[in-house]
């Protein structure tokens, strides 16, 4: 897994669980008289463990698109280096075909 990917499934785990341990806290200090039974908060427990599910995996495939865009950024910027040389060595050839000129005409 690439350093970016396991970076951004930790934060995702690490709202998930903010998010669950935010829910559970609020449950604790609503009063007596509005508490849910323990089936309604396994249900509430299922239901953001799947939300968290499907935000790690909406990571992993924005961690996916970052590092193939990466990669192309690296390939791109290696074509232009490749380019300036070949731009550098046919000056350089330019500069000596002008000095090879000059000594014919003189």
């Amino acid at each position: 897994m690439n350093p970016t990917k396991a970076v951004l499934l930790r934060r995702g785990r690490l709202l998930g669980a903010v998010v669950v341990m935010a829910m559970m806290a609020v449950q604790l200090l609503a009063p007596a008289a509005r508490a849910d039974t323990v089936s309604q908060k396994r249900a509430q427990a299922t239901h953001l463990a799947d939300e968290i599910q499907r935000a790690e995996e909406r990571i992993g495939v924005a961690a996916e698109r970052v590092n193939n865009a990466r990669l192309k950024t690296d390939a791109v910027r290696a074509g232009v280096a490749d380019a300036e040389a070949k731009m550098q060595a046919a000056d350089r050839r330019a500069g000596q075909v002008k000095t090879e000129l000059r000594a014919h005409a003189v």
